[in-house]
């Protein structure tokens, strides 16, 4: 495969090297990290009609390059840019927008990734974990008891949780 940068140079974030490059004669990404091997699986799980039921777009796997260590992933580019989570500014726009992608993503139907070969955890195994996590965040005595509560409610009503259970991107 031959890549090279365009514009976009090449960025570090919390350890992932992006570069914005032009391989498989389209404008692409580039990245690098500890172990991609779980974002490629997933992005080959999205078949054409996964993809439909999106209401965004996602990228396409493109290729893969060896390193010394794991593997690159090359993908389509999507125009666009990375926001903080804490720049996300409140009320109507990004912030409804971002929940209505992720609702869509927790929509798509558990058979099409057990087809894929990814991970999916059951509803018990769903909701012990999220039992941990927020026994850990109200030791932490920084989150709301009002929160500790709703989030409760939430693990032990079964309509919260998917009884096919969960995909585990790890």
């Amino acid at each position: 495969m031959h890549a090279s940068t365009s514009g976009g140079g090449i960025v570090r974030i919390a350890g992932v090297v992006s570069a914005r490059c032009y391989a498989y004669g389209r404008e692409s990404i580039g990245r690098a990290v500890d172990d991609l091997r779980a974002d490629a699986r997933a992005l080959r799980a999205l078949t054409p009609g996964v993809r439909a039921l999106l209401p965004y777009s996602a990228p396409e796997l493109l290729g893969e390059v060896p390193l010394a260590d794991d593997t690159a992933v090359i993908t389509s580019f999507i125009a666009g840019y990375r926001v903080d989570p804490g720049e996300v500014p409140a009320g109507p726009g990004v912030a409804p927008a971002l929940a209505e992608a992720l609702a869509a993503t927790h929509a798509l139907p558990v058979s099409w990734a057990r087809e894929a070969g990814l991970v999916v955890r059951s509803a018990e195994q769903v909701r012990d974990e999220a039992s941990r996590l927020v026994d850990r965040a109200e030791h932490t005595k920084r989150m709301p008891r009002a929160l500790v509560s709703r989030w409760r409610r939430a693990i032990a009503d079964d309509a919260e949780i998917d009884p096919d259970g969960l995909v585990d991107r790890r």
